[in-house]
């Protein structure tokens, strides 16, 4: 079983016997490709799991070929099939308008419907599919600017259409996840009512015990030795997220077999944080607020910058001043706005619920102290 995550594995394997569809969310690092593929390796009872990684794509054909191949590799459906499936599909054509084999699906759409049909003859009558898209927020991201809005809107509305179309939604589950949030991307482009059907799942810091027993378990594989203060700092440090806790780990220096002490996590943080190792926090960092939010990289980074440099969570009335202060044409609607587009894409969050903002995780925090004003 995936370190510390037994809990948030079964709630899954729960929610998906019941037939729920979900939606896997939390911040980035924290786990949530991990535990698809503990679910593809370790499915539940009368499942069959089966992940697509969605990243780098940007067109509905390129998605359903990737489904496609997952399930050839899944050995659920074969490769001549699919070849022989879609030269049907494509050469449906009266003099160049496609002829619509159901209503609003054909081409991609067609071909993915035919797929999910044609596994689940395979599976039986007594098996499920579950179909874990990762990635799903930048696939759509990437869709609505090369093809526009309108586009991922409907990509949206049809996957919603295929997880309710009749002969599929009794035996296939669906779970989306993102190293960003979907329900902001829904909202930005108008398609909110295509996501509200699937149960939201936050996929959190790992369990305290289970994040200590993970550090102390990374330097035992070095023969180094931790105190339980040791580890606990270290958990703290890595926000309770199992990459950064390994990260950490490996930067802990000490002779073999010597026990290391708690100001050891600062000297591995100091390392972690070297300019050689500032591509680790590329995801989190100048990068993605360009990639995702072109437009406003500016508010977002002064909004950053100024929850970094408080030596306390600051409140929401502080962040909106912080961002009229910069842009008063903004309103307090459009500050509050960019505010909530840094907690749903786990930047920031409530130190306790309605309290004031922090970082999700304080090495996020370290390094834009360090590094935020520089890209």
């Amino acid at each position: 079983m995936l370190s510390g995550r037994s809990a948030e594995y079964g709630k899954i394997a729960s929610e998906l016997r019941s037939g729920s569809n979900l939606l896997l969310v939390g911040p980035r690092r924290i786990g949530k490709t991990e535990l698809l593929k503990l679910l593809c390796a370790s499915p539940p009872y009368e499942t069959v799991a089966v992940r697509v990684d969605l990243e780098g794509l940007g067109t509905v054909a390129s998605a359903v070929e990737r489904v496609s191949d997952a399930l050839i590799r899944a050995k659920l459906i074969e490769a001549s099939w699919v070849a022989k499936t879609w030269k049907r599909i494509s050469s449906l054509t009266v003099k160049g308008v496609a002829i619509q084999l159901h209503p609003e699906t054909q081409g991609p759409w067609e071909l993915l419907e035919q797929c999910l049909r044609k596994t689940l003859a395979v599976l039986g009558s007594k098996k499920h599919l579950a179909l874990l898209l990762d990635e799903v927020p930048w696939w759509l991201d990437a869709l609505g600017r090369i093809e526009g809005n309108e586009a991922a809107r409907a990509a949206l509305a049809r996957l919603r259409f295929l997880r309710q179309l009749e002969g599929l939604a009794a035996r296939s589950r669906w779970v989306f996840t993102g190293s960003m949030g979907l329900s902001s991307l829904a909202q930005k482009i108008d398609a909110v009512a295509e996501i509200n059907d699937l149960t939201t799942m936050l996929l959190g810091p790992l369990p305290e015990e289970d994040g200590t027993a993970l550090f102390e378990a990374e330097l035992l594989a070095r023969e180094l030795n931790s105190s339980a203060e040791t580890s606990l700092a270290a958990y703290h440090r890595a926000g309770g997220s199992p990459h950064w806790i390994k990260q950490i780990a490996v930067k802990v220096t000490g002779a073999r077999g010597a026990s290391v002490a708690p100001d050891a996590i600062d000297r591995a943080v100091d390392r972690l944080l070297s300019p050689q190792m500032r591509h680790l926090f590329h995801d989190e960092g100048h990068a993605h607020l360009v990639r995702r939010h072109p437009s406003d990289v500016k508010l977002l980074k002064t909004l950053l910058a100024a929850a970094a440099e408080a030596e306390e969570p600051l409140s929401r009335t502080a962040l909106v001043s912080e961002a009229l202060n910069l842009d008063s044409t903004l309103g307090r609607s459009g500050a509050s706005r960019a505010i909530y587009v840094l907690e749903d894409e786990f930047y920031l969050e409530e130190s306790y619920p309605g309290g004031p903002l922090r970082f999700c995780n304080p090495l996020f925090r370290d390094w834009w102290l360090r590094y935020g004003s520089m890209d």
